[in-house]
Protein backbone atom coordinates (compact mmCIF):
# COMPACT_ATOMS: atom_id res chain seq x y z
CA UNK A 1 0.00 0.00 0.00
CA UNK A 2 1.26 3.48 -0.89
CA UNK A 3 0.40 7.02 0.07
CA UNK A 4 1.08 8.71 -3.29
CA UNK A 5 1.65 7.05 -6.64
CA UNK A 6 3.64 8.90 -9.28
CA UNK A 7 2.21 8.94 -12.80
CA UNK A 8 5.67 8.76 -14.38
CA UNK A 9 9.22 9.03 -13.05
CA UNK A 10 11.61 10.48 -15.59
CA UNK A 11 15.41 10.71 -15.60
CA UNK A 12 17.19 13.56 -13.85
CA UNK A 13 17.88 15.33 -17.15
CA UNK A 14 14.15 16.21 -17.28
CA UNK A 15 14.51 18.59 -14.32
CA UNK A 16 15.50 22.22 -14.79
CA UNK A 17 16.76 23.34 -11.39
CA UNK A 18 16.41 27.01 -12.23
CA UNK A 19 12.69 26.38 -11.56
CA UNK A 20 10.95 25.42 -8.31
CA UNK A 21 11.63 21.80 -7.29
CA UNK A 22 10.64 19.67 -4.28
CA UNK A 23 13.43 17.22 -3.39
CA UNK A 24 12.62 13.88 -1.72
CA UNK A 25 15.64 12.13 -0.17
CA UNK A 26 15.40 8.46 0.86
CA UNK A 27 12.16 8.27 -1.12
CA UNK A 28 11.81 4.59 -0.27
CA UNK A 29 12.13 5.04 3.51
CA UNK A 30 9.78 6.04 6.31
CA UNK A 31 9.78 8.96 6.53
CA UNK A 32 11.62 10.50 3.57
CA UNK A 33 13.44 13.81 3.96
CA UNK A 34 12.24 16.80 1.96
CA UNK A 35 13.97 19.90 0.62
CA UNK A 36 13.22 22.65 -1.87
CA UNK A 37 15.15 24.49 -4.52
CA UNK A 38 14.66 27.50 -6.74
CA UNK A 39 17.07 29.30 -9.03
CA UNK A 40 19.67 26.53 -8.54
CA UNK A 41 19.80 27.02 -4.76
CA UNK A 42 18.78 24.30 -2.30
CA UNK A 43 17.11 24.63 1.12
CA UNK A 44 16.27 22.02 3.74
CA UNK A 45 15.18 21.95 7.37
CA UNK A 46 16.79 19.30 9.59
CA UNK A 47 16.99 18.43 13.28
CA UNK A 48 20.55 19.77 13.29
CA UNK A 49 19.61 23.06 11.63
CA UNK A 50 19.07 23.95 8.02
CA UNK A 51 20.71 24.00 4.64
CA UNK A 52 20.44 27.36 2.94
CA UNK A 53 21.54 28.54 -0.50
CA UNK A 54 23.48 25.37 -1.30
CA UNK A 55 24.34 24.97 -4.95
CA UNK A 56 22.07 22.25 -6.37
CA UNK A 57 25.00 20.64 -8.18
CA UNK A 58 26.76 20.14 -4.84
CA UNK A 59 23.66 18.43 -3.39
CA UNK A 60 23.24 16.29 -6.52
CA UNK A 61 26.88 15.15 -6.21
CA UNK A 62 26.19 14.10 -2.62
CA UNK A 63 23.11 12.13 -3.71
CA UNK A 64 25.13 10.33 -6.39
CA UNK A 65 28.15 9.71 -4.15
CA UNK A 66 26.04 8.27 -1.31
CA UNK A 67 23.64 6.49 -3.69
CA UNK A 68 20.59 8.09 -2.00
CA UNK A 69 17.25 7.11 -3.58
CA UNK A 70 15.78 10.50 -4.47
CA UNK A 71 12.91 12.15 -6.30
CA UNK A 72 12.74 15.61 -7.83
CA UNK A 73 9.30 17.13 -8.34
CA UNK A 74 9.30 20.17 -10.60
CA UNK A 75 6.40 22.53 -10.09
CA UNK A 76 4.63 24.44 -12.84
CA UNK A 77 4.62 27.72 -10.94
CA UNK A 78 7.82 29.52 -10.10
CA UNK A 79 8.62 30.53 -6.53
CA UNK A 80 11.36 33.18 -6.52
CA UNK A 81 14.48 32.58 -4.44
CA UNK A 82 13.73 35.67 -2.33
CA UNK A 83 10.44 34.08 -1.22
CA UNK A 84 12.19 30.78 -0.39
CA UNK A 85 14.83 32.65 1.63
CA UNK A 86 12.14 34.59 3.50
CA UNK A 87 10.24 31.43 4.52
CA UNK A 88 13.35 29.52 5.62
CA UNK A 89 14.72 32.41 7.69
CA UNK A 90 11.73 32.04 10.06
CA UNK A 91 12.53 28.43 11.00
CA UNK A 92 15.64 27.18 12.76
CA UNK A 93 15.35 23.38 12.79
CA UNK A 94 12.93 20.45 12.88
CA UNK A 95 11.31 20.09 16.31
CA UNK A 96 9.45 17.11 17.71
CA UNK A 97 5.70 17.67 17.72
CA UNK A 98 5.62 20.93 15.78
CA UNK A 99 8.14 21.54 12.98
CA UNK A 100 9.20 19.11 10.24
CA UNK A 101 11.19 19.40 7.04
CA UNK A 102 7.83 19.88 5.32
CA UNK A 103 6.87 22.96 7.38
CA UNK A 104 8.55 25.64 5.21
CA UNK A 105 7.46 23.89 2.00
CA UNK A 106 3.84 23.90 3.18
CA UNK A 107 4.15 27.65 3.64
CA UNK A 108 5.77 28.17 0.24
CA UNK A 109 2.99 26.22 -1.48
CA UNK A 110 0.23 27.75 0.68
CA UNK A 111 -0.89 24.38 2.05
CA UNK A 112 -0.85 25.01 5.83
CA UNK A 113 -3.11 22.10 6.77
CA UNK A 114 -1.21 19.19 5.22
CA UNK A 115 0.82 17.06 7.63
CA UNK A 116 2.96 14.94 5.35
CA UNK A 117 4.37 14.78 1.85
CA UNK A 118 1.72 12.46 0.39
CA UNK A 119 -1.05 14.86 1.46
CA UNK A 120 0.82 17.78 -0.05
CA UNK A 121 1.33 15.98 -3.36
CA UNK A 122 -2.36 15.09 -3.56
CA UNK A 123 -3.25 18.75 -2.91
CA UNK A 124 -0.87 20.11 -5.56
CA UNK A 125 -1.24 17.26 -8.07
CA UNK A 126 -2.21 19.63 -10.91
CA UNK A 127 0.82 21.77 -10.08
CA UNK A 128 3.33 18.94 -10.65
CA UNK A 129 4.99 19.36 -14.03
CA UNK A 130 7.68 16.66 -13.96
CA UNK A 131 8.88 14.00 -11.53
CA UNK A 132 12.35 12.52 -11.92
CA UNK A 133 14.31 10.04 -9.86
CA UNK A 134 17.80 8.72 -9.22
CA UNK A 135 19.06 5.65 -7.37
CA UNK A 136 15.53 4.22 -7.12
CA UNK A 137 14.67 0.55 -7.42
CA UNK A 138 13.47 -0.33 -10.90
CA UNK A 139 9.90 -1.00 -9.73
CA UNK A 140 9.59 2.16 -7.58
CA UNK A 141 6.33 4.02 -8.30
CA UNK A 142 5.06 5.42 -4.99
CA UNK A 143 5.85 6.79 -1.56
CA UNK A 144 5.42 4.27 1.27
CA UNK A 145 2.54 4.77 3.70
CA UNK A 146 3.50 6.34 7.03
CA UNK A 147 1.88 8.42 9.73
CA UNK A 148 2.62 11.79 11.31
CA UNK A 149 3.52 9.87 14.47
CA UNK A 150 6.27 8.06 12.55
CA UNK A 151 7.61 11.43 11.36
CA UNK A 152 7.75 12.82 14.90
CA UNK A 153 9.22 9.59 16.25
CA UNK A 154 12.02 9.87 13.69
CA UNK A 155 12.63 13.52 14.62
CA UNK A 156 12.78 12.47 18.28
CA UNK A 157 15.35 9.74 17.52
CA UNK A 158 17.50 12.15 15.53
CA UNK A 159 17.27 14.78 18.28
CA UNK A 160 18.53 12.31 20.88
CA UNK A 161 21.51 11.26 18.77
CA UNK A 162 22.84 14.73 18.09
Amino acid sequence: MYSYTFKHIDTLSAIDFSNSVIWVFHADQIPPHIGFSSENKFYSLKVSGKDEQLDVQHVLELIHRKNIPSLFIRLQSFIPLTEVENVYKHVERAIYGSVTCLTPIKELLQQPDVQQLSELLHQIDQEIQTTAGVNLQENYTALPVYSIDEIYSYISELSKSR
